[in-house]
């Protein structure tokens, strides 16, 4: 952007603007959502797209994916939430360093440094991630849910004790659902529980 252009400046901001307001409900919602959310990565994300990743749950990634923190080489700063994620993800250190050099990384990296939990063959992503999610269809949905919400908890609760509150308010209501009683006779039965998500 030239300094000397205040229309290009304008232009500019007004652009930034209009690309944040479309990906922060999209980004909140999937923040919001009590479902896991299951991202497959197959090529480069940068910038935005990187935090759109970060957002979810689970990231399995292809052997030929990317991620690449722009931000610094561009004259911009992390945005729609992914300075928010990457501290958490990788550490403080790594997501300072990724920041401030714009590295581009290889999925291996990526796994390595805890950005995503699998690397695929490229050819498999797709399969990989509907396995992943019929895996999650195996448990509870209400456990699910709760559990999912203890977690996003755990990222901001500072207090061990409260957490353990916190987790026995949920273990009461994960015991009192039908879903409990159905894995109960299950066990009983020696066969696979069938959760109704009641």
């Amino acid at each position: 952007m030239n300094n000397k252009d205040p229309e290009a400046a304008r232009k500019g901001v007004r652009s930034i603007v209009r690309h944040e307001l479309r990906l922060h409900p999209a980004m909140s919602r999937l923040w919001a959502y009590d479902k896991p959310v299951i991202c497959a990565i197959n090529g480069i994300a940068a910038g935005a797209g990187t935090a759109l990743a970060m957002v979810c749950d689970i990231r399995i990634a292809s052997d030929r994916a990317k991620f690449c923190f722009v931000w610094a080489r561009r004259g911009m700063v992390p945005d729609n939430g992914a300075s928010y994620f990457l501290v958490r993800l990788v550490g403080l250190a790594k997501a300072y360093e990724l920041t401030f050099t714009g590295d581009e990384i290889d999925a291996e990296e990526m796994k390595k440094i805890g950005l995503v939990s699998q690397v695929v063959p490229h050819d498999d992503l797709m399969k990989a991630a509907k396995d992943m999610a019929m895996r999650l269809t195996k448990g509870s949905p209400i456990a699910t849910q709760l559990s999912k919400q203890l977690i996003r908890n755990a990222l901001t609760e500072m207090d061990l004790y409260k957490q353990m509150e916190f987790e026995g308010n949920f273990q009461r209501i994960a015991v009192g659902t039908e879903d409990f009683k159905e894995m109960a006779q299950a066990i009983k039965e020696k066969r696979e529980p069938v959760f109704k998500g009641c």
